[in-house]
């Protein structure tokens, strides 16, 4: 970023991850890379894995001294020269590890946590950590739900803030589990009857409730489905309809098992006037599709492309992401990452006083961040929701019942 004459550039944030091992998929390719790239975060430790030849491995590829390279999150955060420098601990572990990462973390005097999504295989895990952070008010937990920072996004809220929409649907697809599902990330997409909801499917929520700005109340209409080439018990497709505090009702859908689709992640509108507005990260996240005709997707030819950097878009969003990368530039899911630990690292500085709000109006260090009462609350709900409308036939469940304690209590003998 550019400093304002006379700001004095703040130091890098030291942090150490958890769960960056040989075996990691979002540690190694999207957390590591980004965390680099943005400039403003120093690697000082890291418990990559549970096997002394993990984390030598780790150590080696990081150029890290071994002495800041643990089997264990407990032991690293208890050494002297770590605790020295108050890091942020980054977790990207699987899924059954977050709640005790977490917890570590905590009891390591971690006042910063990042973690990726899905928060927990269940919202239980939720409650059990709430009532942990409320006895450590200092502690802030993000959840990484990146697909938000990229400019179409943004420029899609604000236009959903300016027109009524009257219809929307979203969806995430892809296709490794019908032609590679032996691929690198299975393991940790494959190992609960509802790891295709926690693992894309609240991705499609969280962006059409970022966008609509509207509060999710209730979910219904859920069937999910087996149909990639595993054999595994566990839900690889899926839909649902969102229901809203407004009385809109929106349609979400995911699928791991859709060939043809890599990483298909969309979002669009239907404004009262009749006209259409997308985006989709296959066409391009810096970019807002518009059409007056059926907003049929699979029609290329009636949308009219947008860029970041044209009129189009608002002149504090073409500001704001123009910091990133120049107009034009698409490089998609890196740099969504990059986006996100721009935001994070904002945050950070505004609440530790090392660069004050003013030195970082206009930019990427001023995005709102998913934490875990808001977005990670809410998606643990969500998916909650879902499985227990799909056990009940597609019927409508609030997410008020689920906080009041109902529980879907799936397991992968449901899974057919």
């Amino acid at each position: 970023m550019k400093y304002p004459p006379g700001t004095k550039v703040p130091p890098q944030i030291p942090f150490v991850i958890v769960g960056a091992g040989p075996g990691s998929f979002i540690g190694n390719c999207a957390w590591l890379p980004a965390l680099s790239a943005v400039g403003h975060f120093l690697l000082v430790g890291a418990a990559p894995s549970r096997t002394p030849e993990g984390a030598a491995w780790f150590a080696d590829n990081a150029r890290l001294a071994h002495e800041n390279v643990s089997t264990s999150l407990a032991d690293l955060l208890s050494r002297p020269h770590i605790q020295e420098l108050s890091p942020i601990v980054c977790i990207t572990t699987e899924t059954p590890d977050h709640a005790g990462s977490i917890r570590t973390a905590i009891e390591g005097g971690a006042k910063w946590i990042i973690i990726d999504k899905p928060l927990f295989t269940g919202y239980e895990e939720h409650i059990q950590t709430a009532a942990l952070l409320a006895k450590h008010p200092e502690v802030k937990i993000i959840v990484t739900f990146n697909h938000r920072y990229c400019s179409g996004i943004f420029q899609l809220r604000s236009m959903a803030q300016k027109k009524r929409v009257v219809q929307a649907s979203s969806g995430f697809l892809q296709g490794w589990l019908k032609t590679d599902p032996g691929i690198r990330q299975s393991k940790w997409r494959t190992s609960h009857p509802l790891c295709g909801v926690l693992d894309i499917m609240v991705h499609s929520q969280d962006l059409t409730c970022f966008v609509l700005g509207q509060e999710l109340t209730a979910v219904k209409d859920v069937a999910l489905s087996r149909n990639g080439q595993h054999g595994l018990q566990f839900w690889d497709t899926g839909v649902s309809k969102l229901c809203f505090d407004t009385g809109l009702e929106t349609s979400n859908e995911f699928s791991q098992a859709k060939e043809g689709h890599l990483d298909d992640i969309f979002l669009q509108l239907t404004f009262e006037d009749g006209t259409h507005a997308l985006w989709r990260l296959e066409w391009g996240p810096e970019a807002v599709f518009t059409s007056s005709g059926n907003g049929d997707m699979d029609d290329p030819g009636q949308w009219k492309r947008h860029l970041r950097g044209s009129s189009f878009f608002e002149p504090e969003i073409n500001g704001m992401f123009g910091g990133l990368t120049p107009p034009g530039h698409v490089l998609g899911w890196p740099d969504l990452w990059r986006a996100l630990f721009e935001g994070i690292a904002g945050d950070i500085y505004r609440s530790t006083e090392l660069l004050t709000a003013d030195a970082m109006q206009g930019t990427l260090m001023n995005l709102p961040l998913p934490s875990f009462m808001d977005a990670g609350e809410l998606h643990m709900a969500y998916a909650e929701a879902v499985g227990l409308s799909h056990r009940q036939s597609g019927a409508l469940i609030t997410l008020a019942s689920v906080r009041a304690g109902d529980r879907h209590h799936l397991t992968p003998d449901d899974v057919k």
